[in-house]
């Protein structure tokens, strides 16, 4: 008995047990494919292998399908947005700050410059 790999498609990768006589069909091979490979698979037919893509490359390309150019833009837009929002907000609790500062150093000022006449 031994273990034949295949792909049907692009996208779908099986093994099946068979007789050790088994002739073996397209896109298909006694050799075991890489772990972690991806769709799309691809047959070799030179190296009688199966391959695929890296896990990190078909993250990138699913999430590149999943969202349009308008839609990546948009998402970053909105994060720019948010961004210049809280740093308006520092900015304001910044100028209170100062401002009431302000008032404490005058309101010092004015008490020493009544205190000392």
């Amino acid at each position: 008995m031994s273990t034949v790999y295949g792909i049907k498609g692009n996208d779908t990768l099986y093994a099946k047990i068979v007789d050790d006589d088994y002739q073996l069909l397209d896109n298909e091979t006694f050799n075991q494919p890489e772990e972690g490979i991806c769709k799309p698979f691809l047959f070799d037919s030179v190296q009688k292998t199966i391959i695929g893509i890296s896990q990190e490359d078909f993250e990138k390309k699913r999430y590149s399908k999943d969202k349009s150019s308008e839609e990546l833009i948009s998402g970053l837009t909105k994060q720019l947005a948010v961004a210049q929002i809280n740093q308006a907000k520092t900015n304001t609790r910044l100028l209170q700050q100062n401002a009431e500062l302000i008032k404490q150093v005058a309101y010092l000022q004015l008490k020493k410059e009544t205190t000392h006449g």
